[in-house]
């Protein structure tokens, strides 16, 4: 029962929204380009002052995946999507704190709330990738040294990586928590334990590469944040 009205408040939570975020639409035509062109833009075909320089498209994987749904079922298709990764983070995120509470309607309030407190960030872009794939890393990440499906950290990142270029803020989430049971793992004697950690977060950084233009994905977060590059 409880697991059905979260999904169900994912599902309402597009019902009280708009397409009002601008950036959808920029989203759409890219996911148009690349779909009826077969490659991805290096230059800016959008906007006035930059128009021709160059740009990284690191959120193309979203673009066809939010075109193609838009090509094939108009805005209501969008609705479902969108729905559908608000469910799906919602539902991680009750998961997550049930295990840390091992109470359930307590998860379920916590789930609500942060639901409310999110909807002006729910809206239908790359983002709503980013926060799906960070509650499920997180999921992940709970008690590392004893899980094997940690390994499944790598093709997340593939995948993250394609789809927006926030996967880093996951990977250093990653890394903070690797540190820790390293560390730990390090102190009992248990130095396999940590060797494994650190290769778990070698190849998810190696699987960054997977795709188009690897190296400008890789880069591109960190010339983001330091300034480097102007906001698209």
């Amino acid at each position: 029962m409880i697991i059905w009205v979260v999904l169900g408040i994912g599902f309402a939570v597009p019902a009280v929204s708009k397409f009002s975020d601008p950036d959808l639409w920029w989203h759409l035509k890219t996911g148009q380009i690349i779909t009826e062109s077969g490659r991805i833009p290096a230059a800016d075909p959008f906007s006035f002052t930059c128009h021709g320089k160059p740009w990284v498209a690191h959120e193309w994987l979203s673009d066809i995946v939010f075109y193609s749904i838009f090509h094939q079922f108009g805005f209501r298709g969008l609705v479902f999507l969108q729905a559908l990764l608000i469910s799906a983070l919602f539902f991680s995120i009750f998961i997550l704190v049930s295990r840390r509470t091992k109470n359930l309607p307590a998860a379920l309030i916590i789930t609500t709330l942060t639901g409310l407190a999110g909807i002006p960030f729910w809206t239908c872009r790359p983002q709503l990738f980013t926060y799906l794939l960070l509650a499920g890393l997180l999921i992940l990440l709970d008690n590392p040294i004893h899980k094997r499906k940690i390994w499944l950290a790598a093709p997340m990142f593939a995948l993250w990586s394609n789809l927006h270029g926030a996967w880093i803020f996951g990977y250093a989430v990653m890394l903070v928590v690797f540190t820790d049971y390293a560390i730990y793992a390090i102190k009992g004697g248990k130095r396999g334990e940590a060797l494994r950690l650190a290769a778990v977060a070698a190849i998810s950084l190696a699987a960054v590469l997977a795709g188009p233009s690897p190296m400008e994905r890789l880069t591109y977060p960190l010339q983001y944040i330091s300034g480097a590059i102007p906001s698209q």
